[in-house]
């Protein structure tokens, strides 16, 4: 997304989706804190905390309170997963802020299977929302085929979501 995109796609577009590569694009930031559509802000793989709420507040400086922050993970030395969910980043964010911050499960590994286990995991540590890639045939998806659920284990995902969201955010 680059600022001189934004009259063309606005009357396109519910919600602003700064991606993690965008995340430190400062002008791009306080031009959304100038927008009335809510943000997502991702969290860059290589940020600190302290740096993702720097970058939140170009966009709550503008004036737009509507952001919520999304963790995706960060740069590690695992192998079996392409990034690693920073759970204890959400329960940071819950801890020191009234903003609220949704998980991006599938981007949080890479691994399919490994989806569901952490989407819980983050709503358990406070998470509001999620973002989950699915395809009825993730083998044949044209991107994220390496993360995304069937329909049948999303549709099991949100039941599981269903009974732990209540008791944490009671």
């Amino acid at each position: 997304l680059d600022i001189r995109d934004l009259d063309t796609i606005d009357p396109y577009t519910e919600v602003y989706q700064v991606g993690m590569r965008q995340a430190q694009h400062y002008a791009l930031l306080r031009e959304l804190g100038q927008q009335k559509k809510p943000v997502i802000l991702k969290r860059g793989s290589w940020m600190t905390y302290d740096e993702t709420m720097g970058a939140m507040e170009y966009i709550l400086s503008g004036g737009n309170k509507n952001v919520f922050l999304c963790e995706r993970g960060s740069v590690s030395n695992l192998e079996h997963v392409r990034w690693e969910l920073s759970i204890s980043t959400i329960a940071k964010v819950k801890h020191a802020t009234n903003l609220p911050i949704i998980v991006d499960a599938s981007h949080g590994s890479g691994v399919a299977d490994f989806v569901s286990g952490l989407a819980m995991a983050g709503i358990a540590a406070g998470a509001d929302g999620l973002l989950v890639e699915c395809h009825h045939d993730p083998s044949n998806s044209l991107s994220a085929k390496n993360q995304a659920l069937t329909f049948e284990a999303f549709h099991s995902l949100v039941r599981k979501v269903k009974q732990i969201y209540p008791i944490v955010h009671a």
